[in-house]
């Protein structure tokens, strides 16, 4: 099974251009494979051309003319909520469906974040905290620990407050 990149989706069903890609290549590739986009790809697709119900209908449309399949992925898993038919939805159903993907999308790109950030946060503290060559004190590495506990926390909190309000003012701008 071939996975196309987001990209790469985008080039051959003709949403965008790019003159280094040979689409052509990449189209006849397709045909003689058989062929799947993640769910996370088709999620920014939807999020993304949320705005162009024409752009997700020709999107769809290439998908099914090229029998391209939706892949699970069990990060951003295919919800049972996407099971229609995408070549002719209309504005309401859409945006029904955004709703849901929109929340899935900002839960898991705060914990994302939010994960790299502690773990930033985490290193920096440790190698402030613990000089070159020593080991922590069984009391230092209780602090970490639960700072830890707390920075994931928090820092989830405002992960997800900003994805939201970045998803907010993008939804209003419609």
């Amino acid at each position: 099974m071939v996975f196309l990149d987001t990209n790469a989706f985008y080039y051959v069903a003709k949403i965008s251009e790019i003159e280094s890609v040979d689409v052509e290549s990449l189209q006849k590739y397709i045909e003689q494979n058989e062929t799947a986009i993640s769910s996370v790809s088709f999620y920014e697709f939807l999020v993304k051309f949320r705005n162009s119900i024409e752009t997700i209908h020709k999107g769809c449309n290439y998908m099914a003319e090229n029998h391209i399949k939706v892949a699970y992925n069990k990060y951003f898993p295919y919800s049972d909520e996407l099971n229609c038919d995408f070549t002719s939805i209309t504005e309401e159903k859409l945006n029904q469906i955004l709703e849901v993907v929109i929340a899935k999308k900002i839960d898991v790109e705060s914990r994302f974040a939010s994960i790299v950030y502690t773990f930033m946060l985490f290193s920096a503290s440790y190698f402030y905290f613990v000089p070159e060559g020593e080991s922590a004190s069984d009391l230092k590495k209780f602090i970490f620990g639960s700072c830890i506990k707390l920075w994931t926390k928090d820092n989830l909190d405002v992960f997800k407050e900003i994805f939201a309000e970045d998803m907010h003012l993008t939804i209003v701008k419609r």
